[in-house]
């Protein structure tokens, strides 16, 4: 049991049920209920906003659409490095739906209100069915396919988004803002160009009008924010009864714990007015690029070399990992001599501040943050991740080395499921992933391993000194984990 003293109670205090819904959010996942619907939480307890959250899920997991409706609110238990607990009851999604399974309409329906000025989204970066690299949307997957032939009827995010918008078109009526919160580069400008793209299969005239009108701001999120399970769900559970919560009582079936710490960075373009988020901590910029990169190559970098290496030396959590000195030194390492120098911050952010923190945060270990989570859909993640930065210093005549030691630690990850014990892959390319890492144990197969279409526009294969340490790497791995951390 937790000393009480460490236990901090935050309940709702407006009037929940009278909220209309000003935001729609697709993708109820548990990173939106413990970050952005903080955010707006914080804003409604303060006074400071006049809406909620309509949130809906639109491909799985009717299941928790189901039970926020009846509980009407949820616990979000933010833990601290040194203890602490924050349980803060959560309000401010006021409506639920779930638009999979061909019901689309009701969320169809939402989307037209006028009260409507903020669309966001997380639905991670393959829910966007865009390749960054060229820029395209991918007109040749399935789901698209099935948006351009039933444009009323959508079953992807990005489909929902161009039939609402045609709504607001064909009526000369202002739309609302669409605000990506997934981790993805320039999320404002891909999400535009996969929206513009999609809505110049319906009617040219209409995507120029929506590349025109449509305010797409870039975000940058961060919070870590574990999947739940039964046994978090249980834990906080028992803290809210220790507590005395007020709330959800007897049981929260949809609890999520994170960690204290969580910042929003939020380019100021709007195009219908927008609740004054930086009065709970979010920050409005003219440029979140530099966010953004410092975000995705530092946090999320390090995470994704923490779980390849920390599956394949047996760690299940990312506070595992930092308990291992030499696994520690690798990370940091990786932080600031090949991620940080190809940052351009502004002067007042210091980058070994920022890594020092970051170890902190990964030490956390009442997260339970599972390696093998963080290693899902690798090929949506790494190129963004560590193979944009490798470019820079290669550009630069610095060799990437712990960069290519995580290449090597992917593609024996990917080898390995295929053994006695083994595991399935989740990942969008895993079907093409898989063959090829299983012949990457040579020049010729790390050559084509990174030319594959997720990873040619990187060129990583025309220099040779990285193909020799990926392969170097892929056979010390194969021979003792741990050795490598110390190369």
């Amino acid at each position: 049991m937790i000393n009480e003293n460490d236990l901090c109670l935050s309940a709702t205090q407006y009037a929940a049920a009278e909220l209309p819904a000003g935001i729609v959010h697709i993708g109820l996942g548990a990173f939106v209920r413990a970050h952005f619907a903080v955010y707006l939480e914080k804003l409604l307890n303060a006074g400071q906003a006049s809406y909620g959250m309509c949130a809906a899920n639109i491909r799985s997991n009717a299941e928790i659409v189901e039970q926020l409706n009846r509980q009407q609110s949820y616990t979000v238990a933010e833990h601290d490095a040194d203890g602490s607990i924050v349980l803060r009851q959560v309000s401010s999604i006021c409506e639920v739906l779930y638009a999979g399974s061909g019901h689309v309409q009701a969320l169809l329906e939402r989307l037209k209100s006028p009260a409507v000025s903020i669309v966001s989204l997380t639905v991670t970066e393959k829910g966007y069915f865009f390749d960054a690299s060229q820029q395209l949307l991918k007109l040749d997957a399935e789901e698209i396919q099935h948006d351009i032939a039933n444009p009323n009827t959508p079953k992807t995010a990005i489909g929902i988004l161009v039939a609402s918008l045609r709504y607001y078109y064909d009526r000369h009526l202002p739309p609302f803002t669409i605000l990506s919160c997934d981790n993805m580069p320039h999320n404002g400008q891909s999400t535009r160009s996969a929206v513009v793209q999609l809505a110049a299969k319906w009617d040219s005239q209409f995507s120029k009008w929506v590349e025109a009108t449509v305010a797409f701001p870039s975000t940058m999120v961060d919070r870590i924010v574990p999947a739940a399970t039964e046994e978090s769900i249980i834990q906080i559970n028992n803290l809210l009864v220790q507590a005395k919560a007020p709330w959800i009582q007897p049981y929260d079936q949809v609890p999520i714990a994170c960690e204290s710490f969580s910042q929003w960075v939020i380019e100021d373009t709007f195009s219908k007015g927008r609740p004054d988020f930086s009065l709970v901590g979010a920050n409005f910029v003219d440029d979140v690029a530099p966010w953004e990169e410092m975000k995705l190559r530092m946090l999320n970098g390090s995470h994704s070399l923490i779980a390849y290496l920390g599956c394949l030396a047996g760690y299940q959590t990312v506070a595992d990992c930092m308990t291992d000195d030499a696994l520690v030194k690798l990370i940091k390492a990786y932080m600031l001599e090949e991620a940080a120098p190809t940052l351009n911050m502004p002067a007042d952010v210091n980058l070994s501040t920022y890594a020092e923190a970051l170890l902190v945060r990964f030490s956390n270990s009442s997260l339970q943050h599972q390696t093998r989570q963080i290693a899902m859909d690798g090929s949506q993640k790494i190129p963004q991740r560590w193979l944009q930065g490798a470019c820079v210093n290669l550009r630069r005549g610095t060799h990437p080395k712990i960069t290519a030691l995580g290449l090597a630690a992917w593609i024996v990850y990917l080898q390995n499921s295929l053994a006695q014990d083994g595991y399935t892959v989740d990942d969008p390319l895993a079907e093409t992933l898989v063959p090829l890492a299983v012949q990457a144990n040579s020049m010729a197969g790390v050559i084509a391993f990174l030319q594959q279409p997720a990873l040619a526009k990187f060129d990583l294969a025309a220099f040779p000194d990285v193909v020799k340490s990926i392969v170097h790497f892929i056979t010390l791995l194969h021979r003792d984990v741990r050795s490598t951390f110390s190369h």
